[in-house]
């Protein structure tokens, strides 16, 4: 069987920990749980095949994101809140310290969360424009989801599974970050 383990990064209080609570659980609970990080295991079939995921929600503190975890993980879900530019802005930093640990640019999805409620589409600080645009710049595909009501969940990480396996096969190689290598004759 197929095992994937899958990192969620983002801001405080965009949702990472409901969201994965979400997907593994099919539940939704309210309240700050940022202090903390989290595993999830869940068994999933994606395009008739069997995967095994495994989900870290990392916790905010900057230690969190050198963990052993992180070489382990193999995909990447970038979240921020639609109604908080902060989040949307922490995207950049969380990205350069995914692929500096990694040495690559591994297979990720940028997500924007809370499109849930009225109260978050009136406060929306973040386009839909902005978030395609980041997603462009990334070169991964962006994703607007729900953890409450659970919108886009389970195809988020459906399509995380997917890009992970077209890498294995080679359909979507790993990106190398422009990196000088030198030669040396001995």
């Amino acid at each position: 069987m197929d095992r994937r383990f899958i990192a969620v990064l983002g801001a405080p209080r965009v949702g990472k920990a409901s969201f994965a609570t979400q997907f593994c659980l099919n539940c939704w609970f309210d309240g700050d749980r940022s202090e903390y990080e989290y595993a999830y295991r869940k068994q999933m079939i994606v395009d008739n095949r069997m995967c095994f995921v495994e989900v870290f929600v990392a916790g905010p503190q900057e230690d969190a994101l050198s963990g052993a975890w992180m070489q382990q993980a193999q995909g990447f879900l970038l979240m921020y809140a639609i109604s908080s530019r902060k989040s949307f802005e922490r995207l950049d930093e969380l990205r350069r310290i995914v692929v500096h640990a990694k040495g690559a640019v591994p297979p990720m999805i940028v997500v924007a969360n809370k499109i849930d409620k009225d109260k978050y589409v009136e406060e929306r600080e973040v386009t839909k424009a902005e978030g395609v645009a980041l997603a462009a710049r990334f070169g991964c595909p962006v994703m607007e989801t729900s953890a409450k009501t659970g919108q886009n969940v389970e195809r988020v990480f459906a399509n995380l599974v997917r890009a992970l396996r077209n890498t294995d096969s080679g359909r979507g190689a790993v990106q190398r970050e422009n990196r000088t290598t030198k030669c040396v004759v001995l």
